[in-house]
């Protein structure tokens, strides 16, 4: 007798490279939308240009996003995964402070040159008043940011971290130094000759800045 394929077999089989397929759809979509909307803001962005990028139909973009509204939250939410998921990793890797600053600040400077569509979508976002960030902000990085204070705050009682350090708005800084020179890349090359997100200078960059944190954050060893 002749094996015949299983009725709950068939679909599922059939429906895998469906599947595989809608995902690779839905990643084109967000790669052409982080570009246009890095390039052309929120506002000058149309979605029937991110669907000729993405080369798929304007419906299409509609079914797997709803809106421009919720594709945009959707390009800032993959954008801040990155971020947060360094984030993360750097805290349960290092054993000491000082090893987590270098990894956070090599970390942070080395994505933001790699993802400079995500850093300037964020920027933009962050001087239109944020509106749009704001609950994906608080979800994902409201918790690192608790988690990335209280991780001094703990070192600070077992002396890793100066005394009197205000741990809270350390945290505030240190993220603020390694992100600022991609934020403003185009004024940092005119000033400084260089383009802050390549080669050399990107590793002057992480070099100068540890050793500029690590005395302001650690406590000095003793002889």
């Amino acid at each position: 007798m002749n094996e015949r394929t299983s009725p709950r077999t068939a679909p599922a089989t059939a429906l895998a490279p469906r599947v595989r397929d809608a995902d690779a759809t839905r990643l084109r979509v967000l790669e052409a939308a982080e570009v246009l909307f890095a390039r052309k803001g929120f506002d000058g962005t149309r979605l029937r240009e991110v669907a000729e990028d993405a080369k798929v139909t304007v419906p299409l973009v509609c079914h797997h996003f709803g809106d421009k509204d919720s594709l945009y939250a959707a390009v800032i939410e993959r954008g801040l995964e990155r971020f947060t998921a360094l984030g993360w990793e750097v805290l349960h890797r290092g054993h000491t402070v000082a090893e987590q600053l270098a990894n956070f600040v090599a970390g942070i400077i080395d994505l933001a040159a790699r993802a400079p569509n995500i850093t300037t979508i964020l920027h933009r976002e962050m001087t239109d008043g944020g509106a749009r960030a704001r609950p994906l902000a608080e979800r994902m990085l409201l918790p690192l940011k608790e988690a990335a204070t209280e991780t001094l705050r703990s070192a600070q009682t077992r002396g890793e971290v100066r005394e009197g350090l205000d741990v809270e708005m350390a945290v505030l800084h240190i993220v603020g130094a390694a992100l600022y020179p991609s934020l403003a890349a185009p004024l940092v090359q005119i000033v400084w000759g260089d383009d802050p997100l390549l080669g050399e200078f990107l590793e002057r960059r992480k070099r100068a800045l540890v050793d500029l944190l690590a005395p302001l954050v650690l406590r000095p060893q003793r002889a």
